[in-house]
């Protein structure tokens, strides 16, 4: 058997030329032939995955979200996709939180070595696959938009420091968005479509969601005034720590729904958030899903559900 990895040299933790020997080394105790492709400022993980599927029996993803998102898009659903192994690297790292993958390399590699591949789902904006969230909103800008350097530095707190002074996205948006037979219009603090235990490095959700056949709908509804914002933000955190599958009826400033499709239509300037990087500005969204999309090798654990 053979293997790619996949690697992100600036995500947020990125390893060292000793730590990706090693990673090298550990990987040569199952395949026969590890080969490296790093990605750069012209050569993303979407190309890099592209360009060699069908050449190799596993990817394995050295990056964050945002990587391992890129590596999905181009082999989900295809007959010929790899196996796909992750060690996570990123800042936050919401697909290793919510599939039992270790954050330390060792650890992770080794989940590959001895793990399963667990078939997972994705989701599809306007027919192009997703990993697990779609938003827009207060704080979906900051994974894009905060400095590369300070991340590195300090973590998740320059998130922290970029929801406090620099996010706009406490004006809310300017929303149609219609699922099923129903429909809310409005200006949402936070909307998303969402298909994962952990968003942003936050447990949002009890139970595994990977394999079922719909998604949650996150609606955060802002209201008008100077208190609108502090509002809808307090009722959106409560929410969020009661877990959304827990979620009960619709209140005033939150809807939370299982759907299996919806649509966006951005009534503002409205730019998206996919897996952590920027998507697609204004127009109308349309967002599906569909199961059996890539297999994803996890901890034995993850099976016992």
């Amino acid at each position: 058997m053979n293997c790619l990895i996949i690697n992100n040299p600036v995500s947020g933790h990125s390893k060292t030329d000793e730590e990706i020997k090693d990673i090298i080394n550990l990987l040569k105790k199952k395949y026969e032939t590890v080969d490296i492709v790093s990605t750069s400022e012209t050569l993303n993980a979407e190309e890099i995955s592209k360009d060699n599927l069908g050449k190799y029996d596993a990817y394995i993803v050295l990056g964050g979200d945002g990587t391992f998102s890129e590596t999905v898009r181009s082999i989900a659903g295809k007959e010929n996709r790899p196996l796909i192994g992750y060690v996570p690297s990123g800042t936050v790292n919401d697909i290793a939180l919510s599939n039992g993958i270790p954050f330390n390399y060792k650890k992770a590699v080794n989940v590959i070595l001895t793990g399963k591949p667990l078939t997972r789902s994705s989701m599809f904006l306007n027919g192009v696959p997703v990993g697990f969230l779609i938003s827009a909103g207060i704080c979906t800008s900051i994974s894009y938009t905060t400095n590369q350097n300070i991340k590195r530095k300090i973590g998740k707190l320059a998130y922290y420091f970029d929801i406090v002074f620099r996010d706009k996205g406490r004006r809310g948006e300017l929303l149609e968005v219609t699922f099923g037979d129903e429909t809310r219009s409005g200006r949402f603090l936070f909307a998303a479509a969402l298909n994962n235990v952990s968003v942003g490095g936050l447990r949002v959700m009890n139970k595994k969601v990977q394999n079922e056949e719909q998604f949650y709908l996150i609606l955060v509804r802002r209201s008008k005034g100077p208190l609108g914002f502090f509002a809808a933000f307090f009722a959106m955190a409560r929410a969020i720590l009661k877990r959304v599958d827990r979620f009960g009826d619709e209140t005033p400033h939150i809807l939370m729904k299982k759907v299996d499709a919806v649509t966006f239509k951005c009534l503002s300037n409205t730019t998206w958030n996919t897996d952590g990087e920027k998507g697609p500005t204004g127009g109308s969204i349309d967002v599906t899903y569909k199961r059996g999309q890539f297999e994803l090798i996890v901890p034995e654990s993850q099976f016992n559900v």
